[in-house]
């Protein structure tokens, strides 16, 4: 009896180690900077050890959250393209179309949009993970 007892304890366990390991999904959030003032607009995308993107835009205030992203070291890309040269969405022909805001864009080096350049890597943990990003 106590040896069937301590497999059931080893199955209990083991089961539950197994089940934290390599499953589940992460957020990450934070703030982007360039030259140590908040970046205003762009997007900060998530590329997961699986291999799939996950994004999140850049508010006003320089923060970013993605969802959604697997568990495991990941590769992180910002992108801050020119709103002038970003097309929107479908109008009506009489619709004339609003002049872009450039304002509060802010040009970055092409490098960062870029995975295998960027330089920035982080370690998604299940829950919510802070990672200050600081562009150069």
């Amino acid at each position: 009896m106590p040896a069937r007892q301590f497999l059931c304890l080893g199955l209990v366990f083991g089961g539950a180690l197994l089940g934290g390991c390599g499953g589940g999904t992460g957020e990450l959030k934070g703030s982007v900077t360039y030259q140590n003032k908040a970046l205003r607009q762009g997007t900060v995308s998530v590329i997961s050890r699986t291999g799939s993107a996950h994004a999140g835009m850049i508010q006003d205030d320089g923060t970013y959250t993605v969802v959604g992203v697997p568990t495991g070291p990941a590769r992180v890309t910002v992108s801050s393209p020119d709103p002038r040269s970003v097309r929107g969405g479908r109008r009506k022909t009489d619709d004339k179309p609003e002049p872009p805001d450039v304002s509060k864009w802010t040009a970055i080096p092409d490098k960062y949009a870029a995975a295998d350049q960027s330089g920035l890597a982080v370690e998604i943990k299940p829950g919510a993970v802070t990672y200050a990003i600081e562009l150069k």
